[in-house]
């Protein structure tokens, strides 16, 4: 949104003091009515080639962006159906940008176009996120599993310890004698 700027005329005599700027207020909200007739400037500041000097322009400002949220995604989507060639994985994500997102993307854009590191990392934590979550299933069933046992066999002595969900290497105890 571009924030409207009314010109105003007023010529300040002396250094504008606290004071002076008030009653120059009061004024003007005295003078300015439904009835008063504005003229609306809006000043609009293009920037120069010149002044982006920081970072690329044009096609070469692709190689900066992050990769959209809907290829990674996809990545993940294709790595959980057992897609983990990276190769592979770049090849079905371009025919799918080109047909779904954007037939016009160009190849160096690195939003829609992600590097094979880039690939590779996020079909590595795909693969990884869901061994923790089964991980996590398989400890709940063994939890389940030692209640029964214990049950079923009071005499027998069991230890279950779980591992922390915030452990990102899971380590988890299980002893029965």
């Amino acid at each position: 949104m571009i924030p409207p700027l009314i010109c105003i005329p007023i010529q300040i005599i002396g250094e504008p003091t606290q004071r002076k700027k008030r009653t120059l207020s009061e004024k003007l909200k005295q003078e300015f009515s439904q009835q008063t007739e504005k003229e609306l400037l809006i000043h609009l500041y293009i920037a120069a080639e010149s002044d982006h000097k920081n970072h690329l322009l044009g096609e070469m400002a692709g190689f900066n962006q992050p990769i959209d949220k809907r290829v990674i995604c996809r990545i993940k989507e294709l790595a959980s159906s057992g897609h983990r060639n990276v190769a592979s994985v770049k090849i079905i994500l371009e025919d799918w940008i080109h047909k779904e997102i954007s037939p016009e993307a160009a190849k160096s854009n690195r939003r829609f176009f992600p590097s094979n590191n880039d690939i590779r990392n996020h079909i590595y934590h795909a693969v990884v996120g869901s061994n923790l979550r089964s991980a996590h299933e398989d400890q709940m069933s063994l939890r389940k599993m030692v209640e029964s046992l214990k049950q079923s066999n009071p005499k027998d002595k069991y230890l279950f310890r779980p591992a922390k969900h915030d452990v990102v290497c899971i380590h988890m105890l299980y002893i029965w004698s």
